[in-house]
């Protein structure tokens, strides 16, 4: 399938007919529609999907609306509401091997009683063709079912709820069903219940009939209530997709602002506290070291002239003392010479040598003098020399220490008052906190609403069920005396047999082909993902469709703790591989798919995704998502770029060639 043109006719923001050219030019298959916020992207995805399906198509589409409410509304302000408003959608495809034309043309208009009118027409091959217009809905199932629309037609900015697995449990459930073809299956089911009733119906007795009929009432308006809660459960769980969207938008802004240090400024702050106590701690065991031994590595050169002054002094006192005690000896060694010399008459001369050898000894020894300026005692000596010696190492070995202690803490503690610093006023962020404070509620709010909705559609649907059982066994009852003879009760029979073959057909299928889409997945996650490891396998349980991703460590992995860009990569994937696994040549087409993308991310999705998703991919994206340098990325696959202009004073947006010319938008 390959889309030609989409035409809009007094639709939204477009005033008069502005037609968009989609077809892909020298095979290339990327086409970019550039516009500002507000200019009418996504009101171009809109009229895509409401041109195929009409009333049918998904509700976000009607954002939450009825039908005719939206018509009406999305008629431009500045058209006559008698003439109305239209969408026109011109594409090609292949039927019964053969490549057909087909335009589809919705137009919608008031009547003067204030009633809306509302037409289609379907051409091929350029001619009205009455039969596939009536059939239109059965016809472009088709083409493009309704069941896997959502895997190629999507909006980028809502993808990332599907990285919620709760969320995504519902379109794996709807795409395995679209892609299988089980949809059908579940339309046969539907059909022979259909025929049962109608069979045991046609036999009931006219006496019983009253019963009867009253049981299928209370069955119908037990359906509708059926309905009415499905209805109110998606329109709340649509609301709770936009309320995480805009409470991320409100967080990614507060981020940008400095939200998060905002966040932990009572963290900061006791943080600043501690690093200022380690200071002061570091800085008072400083000075206590520096009170003691320490000022002494100051004059470490004159501790050692202190120690060999102290130890020469010290000498010299000892060599003054031992003088004083030889002068004593000497005296006693002299009177016992002189008494020897007198009694045995010894030699004069040798006694003359004696005393001169003996004087002049005292006399060198007194004579050495030094001058005395520390007159201090050995004790003090001896400290001295074990300081110059290697006492002092060691006390600067200590103080080093300290002192890097010191420098540390300083540092840590600055870092500390930096981050504080850091941290914005709470003036500075009030109005965003507020909103993100709403946009919590909000999301509280609506997280409960869908709770409640989803509790009332099981009751609802389990009503519904036990007054079916009851109708089914009511039928039995009344119609078994007749159904017995007639050949009605063999066609219930195998009615019943049909319905359980094709139950268990289905939940055969789906285990059958679950594990090409488990494959197609994986491979996608792992052509986006910047981190390969960071999915490792991917499964989908064929019952509940429920859908778990496992980690490096084969573990579960909780998608709430990737980044922003991460998880919307990932429901990129989950979108890029299911698609694949369908095998149907359609084309993409994305609105906004890189608000939320870092620049790794961004490039990753500009090389691998968009060239590669489908032979036609369409994307809407403002000047800040596809710029010029992401445009010279895409270069090779780029066939061609258009883009929406506004003028605020029409209020009306027309389309135009070429890329976004901002001068001309800012003076708009």
């Amino acid at each position: 399938m390959i889309l030609d043109e989409l035409v809009l006719q007094d639709f939204g923001s477009f005033a008069g007919r502005q037609a968009l050219d989609l077809t892909p030019r020298d095979d290339r298959p990327v086409i970019v529609i550039a516009a500002l916020n507000g200019s009418g992207k996504t009101t171009v995805l809109e009229a895509l999907q409401l041109a195929l399906y009409g009333p049918l198509a998904p509700t976000s589409v009607r954002r939450g609306a009825a039908h005719e409410a939206y018509l009406s509304r999305m008629i431009h302000r500045g058209a006559d509401r008698a003439a109305g408003a239209g969408v026109e959608l011109a594409f090609r495809a292949h039927v019964a091997g053969v490549q057909r034309a087909f335009r589809i043309r919705r137009s919608w208009w008031t009547t003067p009683g204030g009633r809306l009118k509302e037409e289609l027409r379907v051409l091929v091959d350029g001619h009205h063709d009455p039969a596939i217009t009536r059939a239109w809905a059965e016809h472009v199932e088709q083409l493009v079912p309704r069941g896997v629309a959502g895997l190629f037609f999507f909006d980028g900015e809502q993808i990332e709820a599907l990285a919620d697995l709760e969320t995504s449990r519902d379109l794996v459930e709807t795409a395995v069903s679209g892609l299988l073809g089980l949809d059908l299956i579940d339309r046969l089911v539907g059909d022979l219940d259909v025929l049962e009733r109608r069979k045991r119906t046609a036999a009931v007795a006219d006496d019983d009939q009253p019963r009867i009929d009253s049981l299928a009432r209370w069955v119908e308006s037990l359906r509708a209530e059926e309905g009415e809660a499905r209805h109110q459960f998606d329109e709340a769980t649509g609301q709770l997709v936009s309320a995480r969207v805009a409470l991320e938008r409100v967080e990614d802004r507060l981020a940008r602002e400095g939200g998060a240090a905002h966040d932990e400024r009572a963290s900061r702050e006791a943080a600043a506290a501690v690093t200022a106590a380690d200071l002061a701690a570091a800085e008072h065991r400083l000075l206590e070291a520096n009170s003691g031994l320490t000022p002494l590595l100051l004059v470490a050169g004159l501790l050692d002239e202190v120690a060999r002054q102290s130890r020469a002094e010290q000498t010299q006192a000892e060599d003054q003392a031992l003088a004083r005690r030889l002068s004593q000896r000497d005296q006693q060694l002299l009177a016992q010479i002189a008494t020897l010399v007198a009694d045995q008459h010894a030699d004069e001369t040798a006694r003359a040598t004696i005393v001169d050898w003996l004087r002049h000894d005292r006399t060198t020894r007194s004579r050495r003098h030094i001058p005395v300026v520390l007159g201090c005692e050995a004790s003090v000596a001896i400290e001295a020399e074990s300081l110059a010696g290697g006492g002092l190492n060691d006390l600067r070995l200590q103080v080093a220490e300290l002192l890097t202690d010191v420098e540390a803490a300083r540092e840590a503690w600055e870092q500390a008052q930096r981050a504080l610093a850091a941290v914005p006023s709470a003036d500075a962020l009030a109005e965003l906190l507020a909103q993100r404070d709403q946009a919590r509620d909000t999301v509280a709010v609506t997280t409960v609403a869908v709770g409640e909705r989803e509790v009332a559609l099981t009751r609802a649907r389990a009503g519904r069920e036990r007054a079916e059982t009851r109708r089914a066994a009511a039928l039995t009852e009344v119609t078994r005396d007749r159904l017995q003879a007639e050949d009605a009760a063999r066609l219930l029979d195998h009615a019943v047999r049909a319905r359980g073959t094709l139950r268990r057909l289905r939940e055969a299928a789906t285990a059958r082909h679950v594990q090409r889409i488990q494959a197609c997945v994986l491979e996608a996650a792992h052509a986006l993902l910047r981190k390969p490891d960071l999915i490792t396998d991917v499964r989908i349980d064929p019952s509940t469709h429920a859908l778990t991703l496992l980690g490096s460590d084969g573990q579960p992995l909780r998608p709430a703790g990737l980044s922003a860009g991460e998880r919307q990569l990932l429901a990129v994937s989950l979108l890029w591989g299911l698609a694949r696994a369908a095998g149907r040549p359609l084309p993409v087409v994305i609105d906004t798919p890189l608000g939320r993308l870092d620049g790794p991310h961004r490039r990753r999705l500009l090389d691998r995704y968009l060239p590669a998703a489908s032979h036609q991919v369409v994307v809407l994206s403002t000047d800040t998502e596809v710029d010029l340098r992401a445009l010279d990325r895409l270069q090779a696959s780029l066939s061609h770029v258009v883009h929406l202009a506004h003028d605020p004073v029409r209020h009306a947006t027309d389309v135009r060639e070429g890329y976004l010319d901002i001068r001309e938008e800012s003076l708009a």
